[in-house]
């Protein structure tokens, strides 16, 4: 009888840890501060991981922190040196019109300096990168995201938004969700 129990203990635990290995992970980034859909494409072959830098100097520091934040987060380099570059745009539609409704906001111009406005929840981003490679003038990868904002704080918008981009840099993805 003890022998059994012992048994049926241990094989309990095999069918927990099967468990546990077998059901997918979702990422930690999954659609809690933004859900939406994307893809990506890449144009020209590069190594992986790529190391690349900003095209311009960002607007909003702290955005470009949060959004820095969620790159490092997701294994992407940055390297100011490096002849890649990447290049953002937004475009922001909030649920009530306003001084934010349909503008295109280039590399994070779209918070406040203190990262939020009060209106981004419930708004609609839509953001597209690409990396060129200004050596040879030659675009190396471009993804495009929208997203349905479901908080009021623009850093953490921004950071999922970097932990999407570092994740899928310099891969192909069709109809991917976030």
């Amino acid at each position: 009888m003890i022998q059994a129990s012992h048994f049926m203990r241990r094989l309990a635990g095999v069918f927990s840890a099967a468990l546990l290995l077998g059901a997918p992970a979702a990422p930690a980034w999954a659609g809690s501060a933004c859900q939406g859909t994307y893809m990506a494409s890449v144009m020209q072959q590069v190594r992986l991981p790529m190391t690349f830098a900003f095209a311009q100097a960002a607007e909003n520091r702290q955005l470009a922190e949060s959004f820095l934040a969620g790159l490092r987060g997701a294994g992407a380099a940055i390297d100011p040196a490096s002849p890649l570059r990447l290049t953002l745009v937004f475009t922001v539609t909030t649920p009530a019109s306003g001084p934010m409704q349909g503008r295109a906001y280039n590399n994070f111009s779209w918070g406040d300096e203190k990262g939020s406005f009060q209106d981004i929840n419930a708004s609609v981003i839509n953001v597209t990168g690409q990396v060129m490679d200004v050596s040879s003038f030659a675009y190396v990868w471009i993804v495009s995201a929208q997203c349905t904002v479901k908080v009021h704080d623009t850093g953490a918008v921004a950071t999922e938004l970097g932990a999407l981009i570092g994740r899928t840099l310099g891969r192909d993805v069709q109809d991917g969700k976030f």
